[in-house]
């Protein structure tokens, strides 16, 4: 059963190359294919550790996200309306001030950069909202 799985055919090229290396050092092999049949030990290695027990609080975790993932969606999707809406509203309150030249320029203008037009206002409630 030891010599059934590749994964294990990987650790015992690695083994003998390297000794091989260490005996006789002048043997042509390509050092980078010894790094890469390392890697491959160390991917052997990373497979014990997900079929470990220890990680299970890990994986319950992670089964959780995953669940989550639509929950978040709608979320994020009823966020984006509520966003909207508020921005829509701001916009169109701020337009009399913009308009009337008796309030200060600088006002107007200032008050226009954050919610002069919808795309501005969406912006500016998303600063507010996610700040």
């Amino acid at each position: 059963t030891l010599f059934k799985q590749p994964l294990n055919w990987i650790d015992v090229i690695t083994v003998l190359l390297s000794v091989f290396q260490w005996a006789l050092e002048t043997i042509p092999v390509n050092p980078v294919i010894v790094r890469l049949l390392r890697v491959g030990k160390l991917v052997r290695g990373i497979r014990f550790v997900t079929l470990s027990k220890v990680l299970e609080s890990l994986h319950i975790l992670i089964k959780c996200i995953r669940a989550s993932v639509s929950t978040l969606f709608w979320s994020l999707c009823l966020l984006m309306m509520v966003q909207c809406i508020i921005g829509m509203v701001a916009c169109q309150l701020a337009q009399d001030y913009i308009r009337d030249l008796d309030n200060p320029e600088e006002r107007r203008w200032e008050l226009y950069t954050y919610l002069g037009t919808f795309s501005r206002s969406f912006i500016t409630m998303f600063e507010i909202h996610m700040a």
